[in-house]
């Protein structure tokens, strides 16, 4: 499976926006595609947690 992740970070007045998609699923990869949203999701709650300095 070939998927393409593109990152965008875009200054705003008080830091930095990051935006995240993942493109190129096939309609027959539901299931990866579903997996792919839990597993974000997961990361970007564990990364806010790292950047306020959560241990």
């Amino acid at each position: 499976m070939e998927t393409i992740v593109t990152w965008t970070l875009e200054p705003t007045g008080v830091g930095t926006n990051l935006r995240m998609e993942q493109a190129g699923f096939r309609l027959d990869q539901e299931q990866a595609y579903q997996g792919a949203q839990h597993g974000w999701k997961n990361f970007f709650n564990n990364l806010e947690g790292v950047m306020a300095g959560e241990p």
